[in-house]
């Protein structure tokens, strides 16, 4: 059991590696291994973690519904707490936000804070084997961002003072987002000075979320002639038009 059980995690790693490098099929085909596995074994929690890491596919390719599809059966069961199913009430909560449904946003956003406040301590961890406190505040300033809600900013900055520094790719996407709330308030330089920092920053790894929310931003001050926006758009353009952590050819397939 315990082999298996490593199997697993091993491949949601490999799983995640390619999630990273936009090859959205080859993840999906190694995270469906782990779920085998997971369910050979009976461990619900590791399944959890398995359809947590599964939702980034949809998220990243447009689909709230996909989301939500992907989610109800397993949320509509009632269990203990624990870190995984918070975050799978996370995901549900990015969803809601994407489909412009605030009510439920909020409401499944308090729903994944509630159940990582009751999980047993030693569960919560960092990585992708668990979902750490940072990750649901981070998903809290995404949804809030992508709802042009004025609770943004704030929710973001309570993020980033609970990420380690060296992580490298969600910190970033929590600066993005910051400067997504920051231009929606008016304040476009600002903006784009954090948005530069999270791009020209050594920790960042420029993985496919981190494009994504780059040209989220870019939309957001697309047409505004400043010279903030023409540093950006410089700067974007040569960072991520170098190719940079991300394959050629995106295989998506969620």
């Amino acid at each position: 059991m315990r082999l298996v059980q490593a199997s697993a995690k091993l491949s949601i790693i490999v799983g995640e590696i390619m999630f990273t490098l936009n090859q959205f099929r080859s993840a999906n085909e190694w995270y469906k291994t782990a779920e085998h596995a997971a369910h050979d074994v009976g461990d619900g929690v590791l399944a959890d973690i398995v359809l947590a890491n599964q939702a980034n596919l949809p998220t990243y390719s447009d689909d709230p519904r996909g989301v939500l599809a992907l989610l109800a059966q397993r949320l509509e069961r009632n269990t203990s707490s624990s870190p995984a199913l918070a975050w799978l009430w996370g995901f549900k909560a990015r969803a809601h936000a994407a489909l412009q449904e605030p009510g439920q946003f909020w409401r499944s956003i308090d729903k994944a804070h509630e159940f990582l406040a009751r999980s047993p301590a030693d569960l919560v961890s960092g990585g992708i084997l668990s979902c750490p406190p940072e990750r649901l505040a981070f998903y809290e300033a995404t949804g809030a961002t992508r709802l042009h809600d004025s609770r943004a900013v704030s929710a973001a900055d309570r993020a980033l003072s609970l990420y380690d520094p060296s992580e490298t790719t969600e910190p970033a996407l929590v600066k993005l987002d910051r400067a997504s709330a920051l231009a929606d308030a008016g304040e476009v330089p600002e903006a784009c000075r954090v948005a530069v920092e999270a791009l020209l920053d050594r920790r960042t790894y420029h993985s496919v979320s981190v494009r994504t929310y780059a040209g989220k931003f870019d939309e957001r001050v697309r047409g505004v002639q400043l010279p903030e926006t023409r540093e950006w758009r410089e700067i974007h353009s040569e960072v991520h038009g170098k190719n940079r952590a991300v394959s050629k050819g995106p295989e998506k397939d969620s």
